[in-house]
């Protein structure tokens, strides 16, 4: 890899970690602009997901295609890299194109018209799996690199506690629902998601100068 495609690489990793983090924290900003308008819908904060019926919703469907189209185009150290952000950005244009229905009395919803409540199955799914590869990637950032220095000891160990809340998060937001807790526990659970897989891809692109070599 020559210094031209290393920086590249790197421009990658820091536009896919500023758009994890900025899509819970634009899709809920802006949309408490509908919610003081009273123009969205009331359970519209109860996930990222939910704010498809909300004044943000150009945020939630925006991101979520960007970062599909950077994850589409990324050229990771090897072909399982390639393999995961391949389906990560399949499964983040899924997650956009078949919205969840969000209790909502729409009975067709998303990009293929479906009804509802096949359009939330389906968009389950999709943010199902592409948790699922973001945790692997992480633990896959782990193994990076062809010298292990002290400071790449350190980013391991970063990755590692990042890796473990979003672990956390994913069984919290499991247990949301069953247990009864109020709307906002989804939210703040996808948030730790974005927030710890976001991060990561920063330090990966060497944003966090005091962990770099």
């Amino acid at each position: 890899m020559n210094n031209n495609d290393k920086i590249l690489l790197k421009n990658q990793q820091k536009i896919l970690g500023w758009l994890c983090i900025l899509l819970p924290i634009l899709c809920i900003g802006f949309g408490l602009f509908g919610q003081f308008a009273g123009v969205n819908h009331p359970n519209w904060f109860h996930s990222i997901s939910a704010t498809y019926h909300a004044n943000s919703k150009l945020f939630m469907i925006s991101l979520l295609c960007m970062t599909a189209v950077y994850f589409w185009a990324y050229s990771g150290y090897d072909k399982i890299d390639n393999i995961l952000t391949c389906i990560s950005a399949i499964c983040a244009f899924g997650v956009a194109a078949f919205p969840t229905g969000g209790g909502t009395n729409e009975n067709i919803i998303g990009l293929f018209c479906l009804n509802s409540s096949i359009s939330s199955i389906f968009h389950c799914i999709f943010a199902g799996i592409l948790y699922a590869s973001f945790i692997v990637q992480i633990l896959r950032f782990r193994k990076h690199g062809n010298k292990m220095t002290e400071k790449k000891k350190l980013r391991n160990k970063v990755y590692l506690i990042c890796a473990i809340i979003m672990i956390c998060a994913i069984l919290c937001f499991a247990l949301v629902d069953p247990l009864g807790f109020p709307g906002y526990g989804i939210i703040i659970s996808e948030c730790f998601l974005q927030f710890g897989y976001g991060f990561s891809w920063l330090i990966k692109a060497g944003c966090v100068k005091y962990l770099n070599d």
